[in-house]
C-alpha cells in the first residue's frame, strides 16, 4: 500500500479531512487502520507500544458542513470528535507537532445560504498564515486523494 510506505518517510504531512456524522470520514479511518503497523509505525518498548513517527509535523484541515460553535459560541464545539480522535491516533503514532484548522459551515456555502467567498475567507487566511508563517512544503508530493466524485467524502494527503 502506497501510504503505508510513504508516511514513515515523510518529514511533514498535510491532511484534508471531512467531518461525517461528528467523526472522521470512513475512507480516512480505513487508511489510518492500514498505517497502524507493528514494526513499521509502532514498535515495542519497555514501557509498551511506541509510535515511530516522532519528529514529524502534521497539519490537519477539517471540513464540517455544520457550525462547530467555535466562532458562534453555540455550544456545538463538544460535538467535534474529529480533532480529539486525530490527536489520539497520531499521538499514538508518535506525532507531537500537530496543527488543526477547522473549516466549518460548508453546508451553507453548498446550499447557497451564504456567500462562498465571505464564508471561506477567514479559513483560507488561517491556512495561508499557517503556510506563510512556517512553510510546510518546499516541494509537494501528492500521494493520495479521495474520489472527486464522492464530493464530501474526498480526503487528501500531501507528504513532504
Amino acid at each position: 500500500m502506497i501510504f503505508t510506505g510513504e508516511l514513515p518517510q515523510a518529514d511533514e504531512c498535510l491532511f484534508g479531512i471531512p467531518m461525517h456524522n461528528l467523526g472522521p470520514a470512513t475512507k480516512f479511518k480505513l487508511w489510518l487502520e492500514h498505517i497502524l503497523r507493528f514494526g513499521v509505525t509502532i514498535c515495542a518498548s519497555p514501557s509498551g507500544p511506541l509510535g515511530t513517527l516522532g519528529g514529524k509535523r502534521a497539519a490537519f484541515i477539517i471540513a464540517a458542513g455544520g457550525d462547530s460553535g467555535r466562532s458562534s459560541g453555540n455550544g456545538n464545539a463538544s460535538l467535534n470528535f474529529v480533532e480529539p480522535w486525530l490527536r489520539a491516533m497520531f499521538g499514538y503514532l508518535g506525532l507531537e507537532n500537530m496543527q488543526f484548522i477547522l473549516v466549518d459551515g460548508t453546508a451553507k456555502v453548498k446550499t447557497g445560504e451564504c456567500d462562498r467567498e465571505a464564508s471561506l475567507s477567514p479559513h483560507i487566511e488561517a491556512i495561508r498564515a499557517l503556510f506563510f508563517r512556517d512553510p510546510l512544503f518546499a516541494t509537494n508530493t501528492v500521494v493520495g486523494q479521495g474520489d472527486p466524485q464522492a464530493g464530501w467524502a474526498a480526503c487528501g494527503v500531501i507528504l513532504h
